[in-house]
């Protein structure tokens, strides 16, 4: 066997003990709120793409210091719901922030197709905040779910995040417009 091919067998090797071990970890989807195993292919597929958006945040994480912005919940408008979402993207636009989703849209890699499912944005949103550096700001309304992905994931990856320095929230209040900004964290 020539030199080459021994490298290339090596190389090989390696390169199946990091994927064996990057798709190792157990992942779930909610639906409904309700914490479902998916399948081992659904798993690996969504791990590998997690991955990918996780290494490109932390490259250009310093590009976004001080600009990201997370979002959760609705707040009752007259008769209907409104979900903060539908003013996000006013919101980033006057004040120079950056959500998930326009992160993906405008300036990073696209999601994959087929990223409906809760769990999906649940780790991506999850990567988001653990690179987050400096301020942060959450867009929330007036009833968010204790279940959301604000609460299981962002909030405590932003909380366990020495890079953060600050968390501040802004309310849809029932009027329909913005209230704060309230620092919510760190508490002192």
């Amino acid at each position: 066997m020539k030199a080459p091919s021994i490298l290339r067998l090596f190389l090989a090797f390696l390169l199946s003990l990091w994927l064996r071990d990057a798709l190792a970890a157990p992942i779930v989807v909610c639906d409904s709120h309700k914490l479902v195993p998916t399948s081992e292919l659904e798993s690996r597929a969504l791990g590998l793409t997690v991955s990918a958006l996780g290494t490109w945040l932390r490259s250009n994480a310093p590009r976004f210091k001080n600009k990201m912005l997370f979002n959760s919940g609705y707040t009752q408008v007259g008769s209907s719901k409104q979900p903060v979402l539908k003013t996000v993207a006013s919101f980033e636009q006057k004040n120079g922030l950056m959500s998930l989703s326009s992160l993906l849209k405008d300036k990073g890699p696209p999601p994959p197709k087929g990223w409906t499912r809760w769990n999906h944005w649940a780790r991506a949103s999850e990567a988001m905040a653990s690179v987050a550096q400096g301020r942060v700001t959450v867009l929330l309304g007036e009833q968010v779910d204790p279940n959301s992905i604000w609460h299981k994931f962002e909030f405590p990856a932003l909380k366990a995040n020495r890079q953060v320095t600050e968390v501040q929230r802004y309310v849809l209040n029932k009027d329909g417009k913005l209230e704060g900004p309230t620092k919510i964290w760190p508490d002192k």
